[in-house]
């Protein structure tokens, strides 16, 4: 009997944990490299929560080139859909500060949701730029990463070349280089362009 009612106990409580935690559900896009941000969130996330009696679990469904036939453009479709819909299947959703302009009539201003002191510490420098749009502040910084261009030096002075200033420039000051390292004999010669076409 004492088995029965320590069992039936047992089955009560776990049926509490399991019917009442509350389930927080994020998306995300990313590629391989910055997948380890999001799985580290949301275990230090899970962890914390477990260890202080907390009855939330967070969940992020991880979108990447290699598991899904989603890449970068097709997941924002997917968002904007989502967003358009509004729908509430997602509580957390991790989007490039890029497309904040794209997102910012379907989000929501976090200001009126957040304490002043809490938006206050990202309002310098870079944040305050990226993720707010037309004075709404549509994001928070999940992690920042920088992307950095460098210019050969010796290049553009053989050349008579300046650093380029715009891709326009950018794409003019390569192809220039390129072609007459190429019909100098220079075939080791790679010219650099991002996600452009034409170098």
């Amino acid at each position: 009997m004492n088995y029965l009612i320590f069992n039936l106990i047992f089955l009560l409580v776990l049926i509490k944990k399991i019917c009442f935690a509350i389930q927080l559900n994020g998306i995300v896009f990313a590629y391989i490299e910055e997948l380890q941000y999001y799985t580290i969130f949301a275990n230090k996330f899970n962890e914390y929560t477990r260890n202080n009696n907390i009855d939330i679990n967070l969940h992020i469904e991880l979108y990447t080139p290699n598991n899904s036939t989603s890449y970068a453009s097709d997941y924002g479709s997917t968002l904007e859909a989502l967003l358009n819909k509004g729908s509430t299947k997602y509580d957390l959703i991790f989007y490039d500060t890029m497309y904040s302009p794209r997102y910012s009539n379907l989000l929501e201003d976090l200001r009126y949701w957040l304490p002043e002191e809490h938006i206050s510490m990202y309002s310098s420098g870079i944040t305050s730029q990226s993720c707010t749009y037309k004075g709404k502040w549509v994001g928070l910084p999940f992690y920042v990463s920088y992307s950095v261009l460098y210019s050969n030096s010796k290049l553009l002075n053989k050349y008579g070349k300046e650093i380029p200033e715009t891709w326009d420039e950018l794409i003019e000051t390569g192809s220039y280089i390129l072609k007459n390292e190429i019909n100098n004999g220079n075939y080791d010669l790679i010219g650099y362009n991002g996600l452009f076409s034409g170098i």
